[in-house]
């Protein structure tokens, strides 16, 4: 097992029973994850260069689903541990999704709050102007509704370049946060994410919160079979695909 290291974890949509679609994850997984002593869940606003001998996780959630509040904000309170959210202005207050009164409540608990863009926009597919418009716009719109700066971005659909994070830093971001298997240094600002869906396992979920080098080795060929796949596939493809096998509705 591998100690003193920070292990990200990146979630989307919670559910009480059964998933629905891929990226659901129940909550009785949720408390898997959050089963550790309560202050080894940080956020990036704590000090990463932590000595003691001991494995840290930093939990994220993306989309801004109402999940977060209704599910996943009680159990915090709960357990009194951390955890950050990435949310998209335009879809507040929308049927499914967080309002402001919400994510203003989530904030002043002591959450952190990051931006996940304007839109849900595949950025790899919008011009410079589009793409710094999605930066700039909702890092402006949250700042202004929750009173505290943000300083996190997170990709949507995990979709970035090394131009588009040169951006994000140049529209005022200090951190990106990217869907890919990892463990985060102290002095990292592109911050990997191991993803927990519907088809991780209790057994998958414990190999991730005590992660060995056999598991980073694993990772590592992961993320070279599933960049391949979608190489030769395309994106689309490789969801429908991942759909197909798995029999369950893809997000």
């Amino acid at each position: 097992m591998l100690t003193n290291k920070t292990i990200p974890i990146v979630l989307h949509r919670i559910v009480k029973s059964k998933a629905i679609d891929f990226e659901d994850v129940t909550l009785e997984n949720l408390k898997v994850i959050f089963g550790q002593n309560k202050n080894q869940y940080i956020t990036v606003l704590d000090d990463l260069k932590i000595r003691q001998n001991t494995n840290y996780y930093m939990v994220t959630f993306d989309d801004g689903y109402l999940s977060d509040y209704e599910i996943v904000y009680p159990l915090i309170n709960k357990l009194k541990v951390k955890a950050t959210f990435f949310i998209n202005p335009c879809n507040i207050g929308k049927l499914g999704f967080l309002t402001w009164n919400m994510v203003q409540e989530m904030s002043n608990s002591g959450l952190l709050i990051g931006s996940h863009g304007y839109n849900h926009f595949n950025m790899l597919k919008l011009t410079k102007n589009d793409a710094k418009r999605e930066f700039v716009m909702s890092r402006r719109i949250i700042e202004k509704k929750i009173g505290k700066p943000v300083n996190n971005f997170s990709f949507p659909y995990g979709k970035f370049n090394q131009d588009l994070v040169n951006l994000a830093f140049d529209c005022g971001y200090e951190r990106c946060f990217i869907s890919k298997h990892g463990v985060i240094d102290s002095n990292d600002n592109i911050i990997p994410r191991n993803s927990i869906n519907s088809k991780v396992n209790k057994n998958k979920i414990n190999s991730l919160l005590f992660v060995s080098n056999k598991t980073l080795i694993k990772w590592q060929i992961e993320d070279l079979g599933k960049k391949f796949i979608k190489i030769l596939f395309g994106d689309n493809l490789y969801r429908k695909i991942r759909s197909f096998l798995f029999n369950i509705k893809t997000v």
